[in-house]
């Protein structure tokens, strides 16, 4: 069984990667509100870049290997912003 003492240790282990996490949600859609004041448009696209960046993100932070698909998918996400940025001006 488990003891009182080892939950409580995992429990503050945990704890400030979950106000860290719990920040960043916050901070990210008081960003994206912001953002979509000044163009609704702009801040739709930028969203769309979540996913590669928690993949870099996940790479870099723990080691997680990137397969061919991912390395695809983050060049064509960032290939259609980069294009609809060129398409803006």
């Amino acid at each position: 069984s488990w003891k009182v003492s080892t939950v409580s240790a995992g429990i503050r282990t945990a704890l400030p990667f979950v106000i860290a996490a719990g920040l960043a949600e916050v901070v990210g859609y008081v960003l994206f509100v912001t953002g979509a004041r000044d163009g609704i448009a702009i801040a739709a696209v930028l969203t769309s870049l979540f996913a590669p960046f928690a993949t870099l993100l996940a790479f870099v932070v723990f080691g997680e290997r990137l397969g061919r698909r991912q390395l695809g998918g983050i060049v064509l996400v960032v290939a259609g912003v980069v294009a609809l940025g060129a398409l803006q001006r």
